[in-house]
């Protein structure tokens, strides 16, 4: 016999907490690339190269992790409503 296991309601719980997460990420990064911005010709030195490509290899990937997360939110918002329809509550 098959068993189900998995709570629709913690499902759900990460999902919206991960997509809070995201929110805020979100924010924060665009508040830090206006600030780097912001610094024009304050820094101007190797380091600040160094920096730059660190920060948008950075970037890079955490675009890469939104994006894979918001599919990962639309599957388990799916997946808590199939289990809420079969355990009928």
């Amino acid at each position: 016999m098959s068993q189900v296991q998995g709570n629709p309601e913690e499902l759900e719980l990460f999902a919206n907490q991960l997509l809070n997460f995201l929110e805020t990420l979100k924010d924060s990064t665009n508040s830090l690339n206006h600030s780097f911005e912001s610094l024009g010709d304050s820094w101007q030195d190797e380091k600040r190269i160094a920096f730059e490509d660190d920060y948008k290899e950075l970037l890079s990937v955490l675009a890469q992790f939104e994006n894979n997360s918001l599919d990962k939110v639309d599957y388990l918002k799916v997946l808590s409503n199939r289990l809420r329809d079969y355990l009928g509550s």
